[in-house]
């Protein structure tokens, strides 16, 4: 399918050549089988392929997010199995949840004082 996306591109990019070059020496101003006039012509076939660069670009830049959103997960998953023993965020209660973040504040309080054990800056 690849290839043949890429076959087509390539007899866009030829085709607005061809109605360029024949526009430009005079030969067809107006291209009556499409219904406008050669720059016309041409430009929607180079807008044309142009767009379907985009698209191709804009989809695998969307697989790779995925994919490093799905790592993320991961990783954030097996810390809270690691350090909670349970994969899930839900399963602490808010309280629970202050006194979490009252720790890891004093934990990075520590950092920036130097203090924490094995820490290095």
């Amino acid at each position: 399918m690849a290839s043949d996306i890429g076959r087509f591109l390539k007899i866009c990019i030829e085709l607005a050549e061809l109605i360029d070059t024949r526009g430009e020496n005079g030969e067809e101003v107006y291209c009556k089988e499409l219904g406008m006039g050669y720059r016309v012509a041409s430009a929607y076939l180079r807008r044309g392929v142009k767009e379907v660069i985009d698209l191709q670009s804009s989809y695998h830049g969307a697989i790779a997010s995925k994919k490093y959103s799905e790592i993320g997960e991961k990783q954030a998953h097996d810390f809270l199995e690691e350090v909670f023993g349970d994969r899930e965020p839900y399963t602490i209660n808010d309280n629970d949840k202050g006194r979490i973040k009252a720790f890891v504040k004093s934990i990075m309080d520590e950092w920036e004082r130097g203090e924490a054990d094995g820490h290095t800056d």
